[in-house]
Formats: C-alpha cells, structure tokens, sequence
C-alpha cells in the first residue's frame, strides 16, 4: 500500500476497562470477523488480558507491543494473555533502560522470540555463569 494510502486505512479501537462491563452487557465477547477485517487493532494491556479468549483466536500479521515493560513479569494476567496470542512476527518496544532484573529482559525477549532463550530458570543461571566468567577474564592474572 502506497504511503498515502495510510490515511484512508480504517483502524477501529478496542476501548479499555472502562468499557468493559458495557461491551460484555452488549455482546458478551468481541466481534472476532469484524476484528479479522481490520488492517490494524489499536489496544490496551488491559483489553488483552479482559478479552484474551477472544483475542487468541485471531491469527494476527504483527503484534507491536509499546511500553513492553508492561509484560516483564512473567505468569502475571497481562503477561500469559499477550504471549497467548499467535503472530507471524512480533515487536516489543520499551523506553525502560535495561536496568531490570534478567527476568525481566528475559520475559520481555521471550515475547518477541518464544522459547529462544530457554527456559526462565536455565536462561538466568546461564547468564550469571556467562557474567561470571566475563568478570574473571577481565580481572587478569
């Protein structure tokens, strides 16, 4: 699609928490062909976690996640339910400086390459051995 194009691209927003009890009185569940429609979704962590069953069923092009801080714990509600949706490729933005925890860098990087740094647990102890021995090397004979 040609750049200005990108105007006309009708993107439908799925509202947050505020509007839940009313979109649950409404229809009970989101309207997945209206959504599998949509060019593009414009959503919160909130609506995720809240319509996760829903979301789940969409095979989405792209997920970009921004302010991916938000998914850095891992087995929280908002975490499980934005690693459940399935994506051909995914994008996890953050103005956060890396100045976490490795569990959170590594739940973070498990979003946007599941499984690629192992396990939670082998991956952490994997660094902190590799950080060990950096730390030898460096200080000398």
């Amino acid at each position: 699609m040609p750049p200005e194009q990108a105007e006309k691209i009708p993107i439908p927003v799925i509202q947050g928490a505020e509007r839940l009890a009313e979109l649950r009185s409404k229809r009970g569940r989101m309207d997945i062909p209206q959504i599998q429609k949509a060019n593009a979704i414009l959503t919160n962590y909130e609506t995720v976690r809240d319509y996760q069953l829903d979301l789940a069923q969409v095979q989405w092009s792209v997920i970009v996640l921004d302010e991916a801080q938000y998914v850095k714990s891992p087995g929280t509600l908002v975490t499980n339910a934005v690693k459940a949706l399935q994506s051909d490729f995914r994008i996890a933005c953050t103005g956060t400086p890396i100045e976490n925890s490795m569990v959170d860098s590594w739940c973070i990087s498990d979003f946007f390459v599941p499984g690629h740094l192992g396990a939670l647990r082998n991956s952490v102890l994997n660094t902190k051995r590799l950080l060990s021995v950096i730390q030898r090397l460096g200080s000398g004979p």
